[in-house]
């Protein structure tokens, strides 16, 4: 894996979170949100986005836990 920025272990609220998501494959925690965009401009959409996702970590981060004793966080400088 290239661009780590940080490992770090997932936190007690998001280990439940994993762990109950993994148990049954039925329940997902989704968070939805929905934009209306007028005056559409593909460019500018994509720019956006691609500030956003530099600007906060979440975006830029994975999960992971097959194989490890204990999930991880693994958080990446760049995703392009």
């Amino acid at each position: 894996m290239k661009n780590i920025k940080s490992i770090v272990p997932l936190l007690p609220a998001q280990q439940l979170m994993l762990s109950a998501t993994l148990k049954d494959k039925t329940y997902l925690y989704v968070q939805q949100l929905l934009f209306e965009v007028q005056g559409y401009s593909h460019i500018k959409i994509s720019k956006a986005l691609d500030k956003l996702i530099d600007s906060y970590e979440c975006f830029r981060s994975i999960i992971l836990y097959e194989g490890l004793k204990q999930p991880v966080w693994v958080s990446k400088d760049d995703v392009r």
